[in-house]
């Protein structure tokens, strides 16, 4: 008999401090609460027509391509311009990135340059084969 009597001081207890601290477990005096009225909401009429509806999704998640590509660079460089934006179609052959020219140009210039003086040289070396072979010929030179 003691023990239930134990058992019902105890519920007693915590529904009293359930009361006190949890105002919201309260039952209003008048019973269950009455439904609030609803707020009015405005209401335009238009007329009707057929248009896209955009949908827009909020989430976590990978976004990924359907297609994509490796771009490769054939010569290395400063990148002058960029030639398409994000999200545009591109095609085979189209030019997507400019790279600085002006090293090249220069590397071009250098080897023309070269050129130029092995063909004085070599045009040098002409005469001078031309005229050790008339003298050695006339004899005004050694052969060798």
């Amino acid at each position: 008999m003691r023990r239930w009597s134990a058992i019902v001081v105890l519920l007693l207890a915590g529904e009293g401090l359930a009361y006190f601290l949890m105002p919201g477990l309260r039952l209003s005096p008048g019973g269950p609460a009455a439904p609030r009225a609803a707020v009015a909401i405005p209401v335009i009429a238009t007329d009707v027509r057929r248009a896209d509806v955009r949908i827009f999704l909020t989430g976590l998640g990978t976004v990924k391509a359907l297609n994509s590509v490796l771009v490769k660079s054939r010569v290395d460089g400063q990148i002058m311009k960029i030639q398409f934006s994000e999200d545009q179609d591109v095609h085979a052959g189209d030019v997507l990135v400019e790279i600085d020219p002006r090293p090249y140009q220069a590397a071009l210039n250098q080897a023309q340059a070269n050129k130029l003086r092995d063909q004085a040289l070599l045009e040098n070396a002409r005469l001078d084969l031309n005229r050790s072979t008339r003298l050695a010929v006339s004899g005004r030179v050694s052969s060798q």
